[in-house]
């Protein structure tokens, strides 16, 4: 790549996007309490629950939730109540659905639910004829183990951390890195199947490509490949989004988002400074020796590429990605408004797939998902293998050992599914929380089951 630090887009490494980042599930968000339809006319039928929110732990029971039925505010005895729960929670015997009338008190209580190993946020919803309510049901995950390359059930996290994000990379001999994030801000790290041990406290953002991690801590310090708390970004600002990646010269490009829209940049352990880019919006993982940044005019750069337009002013992007073309050149890719834009080698973003949930990149592939649960990844299409009735959170993909690549999708019941070389999706594994991939590996974590 030119050796220009606003041209080039950092190096191959690891599965990002907040990652892998980054791509990713979240800690689950608390929602507010909804009832429709809202009663404004005489005698109509409404349905409350008793909370807004109902928060549980992995493995156990949440008891005494009701939903109360009423005319007027004037309790309703006699109404026939559904309410229905979905990935992965279940009332106690098993169900997802339960039906039974309210009593003389309006009121239904549920039976007891019962909390997945893999927590998460859902919508418990009730239904009496037209009236319906909805509330929230959150909890953070079980305990974890992490797996990634050909490494399985790998220990060292503790069962009391909560795993937020998760990242790997190949070593400069041809090995893995794993890195996990938790939420009280330590990191873990793992080399080869070893199991894990703490690498650093305070972490904020973690993510990984092209043979290095990265990641941010509180004080605004940003460690990549082998340089450690490199300073340069300013005390009173948040970082928002780290990537880092190759250059053409095997060293290393690493680059902060800031919230006021300003990015940093550095070059092999080098302090970071301020970059051309100053009103930012996203900022993709690092593959094949570039980042991709998109800015609020929605202009990419990425690689040696500045301010790329194509891309219509009106849409909103909500990801961009970017890796190499096989023969020297780049690629990048936006996501806006379900459309996705392509560019390469500078080029005009030019419109393509529409309906596009899903998007991420690394080692010479992009992999993008669509609304009717389709995967594309490599030069393979409309890929089949997840129902129809899966809801996809996270999607990556790596190459083999052999050139060939892999693509992962990750589905809210936490299941995971693998395709390589354009196969089929299948089932891999269950209980998973995180997914991220780089270079030739991915990296999940997984609950233990109940």
């Amino acid at each position: 790549m030119k050796n220009n630090p606003e041209a080039a887009a950092i190096d191959h490494g690891l599965p990002r996007r907040t990652v892998l980042a980054g791509a990713a599930w979240t800690i689950p968000v608390i929602a507010t309490a909804t009832i429709a339809p809202a009663a404004s006319a005489s005698g109509t039928l409404e349905l409350a629950f008793d909370k807004s929110t109902y928060n549980g732990t992995a493995c156990s029971t949440i008891s005494g939730a009701f939903v109360t039925a009423t005319k007027n505010n004037i309790p309703q005895a006699g109404v026939s109540i559904t309410v229905t729960l979905s990935n992965g929670y279940t009332f106690s015997g098993g169900a997802t659905t339960t039906t039974d009338v309210s009593g003389a008190n309006g009121q239904y209580t549920l039976p007891d639910i019962s909390v997945p190993s893999i927590g998460g946020t859902i919508s418990l919803q009730a239904l009496a004829g037209t009236a319906t309510a909805s509330a929230t049901v959150t909890a953070t995950p079980g305990p974890a183990s992490v797996n990634y390359y050909s490494y399985t059930g790998l220990t060292g996290i503790p069962t009391d951390a909560v795993v937020t994000t998760v990242a790997t990379c190949s070593d400069d001999a041809g090995g893995h890195y794993a890195r996990v994030l938790a939420s009280d801000g330590t990191l873990y790290g793992s080399h080869n199947g070893s199991a894990f041990t703490v690498v650093a406290t305070g972490v904020t953002h973690l993510a990984a490509a092209d043979r290095a991690a990265i990641y941010a801590k509180t004080n605004n310090k940003v460690t990549y490949y082998s340089y450690v708390d490199v300073d340069g970004i300013p005390s009173d600002v948040t970082i928002t989004d780290v990537a880092t990646c190759a250059d053409d010269a095997g060293g290393h490009w690493a680059r902060v988002l800031l919230s006021d829209g300003n990015g940093y940049y550095s070059h092999n352990g080098g302090a970071f400074v301020a970059s051309i880019i100053t009103n930012a919006t996203h900022i993709s993982n690092g593959a094949d020796g570039a980042i991709a940044v998109a800015d609020a005019n929605n202009t990419v750069t990425y690689y040696s590429y500045n301010f790329v337009g194509g891309i219509p002013s009106a849409a909103a992007i909500t990801d961009v990605a970017t890796a190499g073309s096989g023969d020297g050149g780049h690629w990048a890719w936006a996501l806006a408004d379900g459309t996705l834009y392509y560019s390469l080698d500078g080029s005009t973003f030019a419109a393509g797939l529409s309906n596009v949930t899903h998007l991420a990149a690394a080692a010479g592939s992009s992999i993008y998902a669509t609304a009717d649960n389709a995967v594309f990844y490599y030069t393979y299409t409309y890929i089949g293998g997840i129902p129809s009735d899966a809801t996809i959170t996270t999607v990556a993909t790596a190459q083999d050992d052999a050139g060939g690549h892999y693509g992962w999708v990750l589905t809210s019941d936490g299941t995971l599914y693998w395709s390589q070389n354009g196969s089929a999706f299948t089932a891999a594994a269950n209980n998973v929380t995180r997914l991220a991939a780089a270079d030739k590996a991915n990296i999940y974590a997984q609950s233990q089951p109940c």
